[in-house]
């Protein structure tokens, strides 16, 4: 049996539309394609039917369109059959862009506010801060030890059914302000958790004003916690300014960010009147 003009064998075909005989020979069992087989050697020669329907079926593959679907269109395809699924398969598609681009949004949102933490905010220098309203999540009104911190995190996420970044975003503590100045102890009042995505839900929102703040490594967390502490309630001493509110204590780079505890940033921040 001579092989007929511009039919192909499984290898030229598969070559053709850059796939496999195997995924030939499935689109066979299943219906989808009718080769000729020589008696002779038992090739399979596929018809320009078979190259006309494996071209739709490669197409609406592309197009991320169930086999199911491509089978029934491509058997019992008629132009209402068609424009139906392509508008089924555009809203599916539009759905997906807008999710991409919600997470775009939260990507760039989580650079720049790490790109202002490492560039753009100096250290252990005061400064006077005006900040709008900040949402957040309250996680607990206790501390938390810092080992169960992120489970912490995502047992609050999967009982309120949420999802917020890991990177890129930052636990703070409310320091009871009022009881430091009496004693010199740390004693923390709320445990929370700050990004500047805005794409997801809070219970929780730092007040928009004037905020004393000071950032620093964290090398020696806790007695550079005190120290600067200190500094910045002395600097409102000097300057006459009145805190309105506990000092939050920002984790702004941490283990999320880096693994090298030489990068890790605090910024203490305070609500003033001014």
């Amino acid at each position: 049996m001579k092989k007929p003009k511009y039919h192909f064998k499984s290898k030229e075909l598969a070559d053709l539309f850059n796939t496999t005989i195997d995924t030939l020979r499935y689109y066979e069992k299943i219906g989808l394609l009718h080769p000729i087989r020589n008696p002779e050697n038992n090739y399979r020669y596929f018809t320009s039917s078979d190259i006309e329907t494996l071209g739709i079926v490669m197409e609406l593959l592309r197009l991320r369109f169930p086999l199911s679907e491509i089978k029934e269109l491509v058997t019992t395809r008629s132009v209402d059959q068609t424009l139906s699924i392509l508008h089924k398969e555009e809203i599916a598609l539009k759905q997906q862009i807008s999710q991409l681009e919600t997470t775009l949004s939260s990507i760039q949102s989580r650079i720049g506010f790490m790109n202002h933490i490492l560039y753009e905010t100096p250290l252990e220098t005061i400064q006077l801060q005006h900040f709008p309203e900040r949402n957040s999540i309250k996680i607990s009104d206790e501390d938390i030890e810092e080992d169960i911190f992120e489970i912490s995190i995502i047992k609050y996420m999967k009982e309120n059914s949420i999802t917020v970044p890991l990177v890129g975003a930052c636990d703070f503590y409310a320091l009871d302000l009022e009881h430091f100045l009496k004693t010199q102890e740390l004693i923390v009042r709320g445990v929370f958790y700050y990004t500047n995505d805005n794409h997801y839900n809070h219970n929780y929102t730092l007040p928009a004003g004037s905020y004393l703040t000071l950032a620093f490594l964290s090398k020696k967390e806790s007695d550079l916690s005190y120290k600067f502490l200190n500094e910045l309630i002395d600097y409102m001493n000097d300057h006459n300014l009145t805190p309105k509110s506990d000092i939050y204590s920002f984790y702004m780079i941490d283990e999320t960010e880096s693994s090298n505890k030489e990068e890790h940033i605090i910024e203490l921040q305070v609500l003033v009147s001014v």
